[in-house]
């Protein structure tokens, strides 16, 4: 399902319908894997009124179906929900996953959802969040050294300039994938791809609303990460484990690459605005900069990369006084980690400058 804004209404009746008898693979709306891509464009909602007219066998997981918190929130601010329940805030979220006996039919089941939206105002850049408020979705950084004022005061020469960092997709080699299985009472055992199998262990607990001991994650292999599998398989993984506990069969999800990258959070872009105060030798004596970043539409991990592109940000260099601030600011996007924040200072030290006379 796909387009712009409004309510939702969700069928999905046909022949196929009574092929989905017992429940094994996910399909899904939106991020959640084995599904059409993220029903409407980035920023719209929807009012809550879901219909399933989906015939017999299906298996439809909603956010009512959760049975402890609908959250996978790396950073613990709730932000980040499994199924949207109210609002959709980007392209690719999940608002239900079709549970089939195949993952072909779950797919197919799953593309019959029609929804509809209601247009909701969407930042899809640094500039058009500033001019939305520029709320931020974690708390900023500032590190300071020196008198940055009097040292840009005093420079012989000073440069102002703007440095704009792409991000990237983290493009492991093979997608996000999970299995659960259930087990006795309150265990399940989750098989994920992720570098974080204490995170999953915790996350999964979470929504299925049981301790931590009760579930068991298991890494076989990574097939690729980068950083794009440090927070982003808790999605896949809560999924299944809530199927599987509700159905009490072993569920996988695996997701399509492009339905992967359109759900998954992508490393963050930067716009750096600077000023630099230097001598007639070309020594830095002073720089003021800040660091806006596209950080999606939840903390996730915003907060340490922001906060490490500040870490970074005078690379090898010594700047006797140096102000740096970061804007981690809310977008209609998903973003996760790795800050590409360096460039934006080696680019200022390989500038060609005037020779003073």
């Amino acid at each position: 399902p796909g387009g712009p804004a409004g309510r939702v209404l969700v069928t999905a009746a046909d022949a196929e319908a009574d092929a989905l008898a017992d429940a094994l693979d996910v399909g899904a709306s939106g991020a959640v894997a084995d599904g059409a891509p993220a029903a409407g464009a980035v920023g719209f909602g929807f009012g809550l009124g879901l219909e399933l007219g989906l015939g017999v066998g299906f298996g439809v997981l909603t956010a009512a179906d959760i049975p402890g918190v609908n959250d996978v929130s790396s950073s613990h601010m709730h932000d980040e929900p499994v199924f949207a329940n109210e609002v959709v805030q980007y392209w690719g979220a999940s608002m239900f996953a079709v549970i089939g006996e195949t993952r072909e039919l779950a797919r197919r089941a799953a593309k019959r959802a029609r929804i509809t939206y209601e247009d909701l105002p969407a930042a899809l850049d640094v500039a058009a969040s500033l001019a939305a408020g520029g709320k931020l979705v974690t708390p900023p950084m500032k590190l300071e050294r020196g008198d940055v004022a009097t040292g840009l005061a005093k420079a012989d020469r000073r440069l102002k300039g703007r440095v704009s960092i792409g991000g990237q997709d983290h493009f492991y080699l093979e997608g996000q994938i999970s299995m659960a299985v259930p087990g006795e009472d309150e265990d399940v055992i989750v098989y994920a791809s992720t570098q974080h199998p204490s995170e999953v262990q915790l996350m999964v607990s979470l929504v299925l609303g049981t301790h931590q001991n009760g579930v068991t994650v298991n890494v076989r292999r990574m097939g690729g990460g980068f950083g794009g599998k440090e927070t982003q398989g808790n999605l896949f993984a809560a999924v299944v484990a809530v199927a599987a506990k509700k159905y009490r069969r072993a569920v996988k999800i695996r997701p399509d690459r492009d339905d992967d990258m359109e759900a998954t959070g992508k490393r963050h872009d930067f716009v750096v605005d600077y000023e630099v105060g230097y001598d007639n030798d070309r020594r830095i004596e002073a720089v003021a900069a800040t660091y806006a970043a596209r950080s999606g539409y939840s903390s996730d991990l915003s907060g340490p990369v922001t906060d490490r592109a500040l870490f970074h940000c005078d690379n090898s260099y010594y700047f006797p006084a140096v102000r740096v601030n970061s804007l981690p600011l809310p977008l209609s996007l998903r973003s996760t980690m790795s800050p590409p924040s360096s460039p934006a200072m080696r680019r200022e030290m390989l500038r060609p400058r005037p020779v003073p006379p």
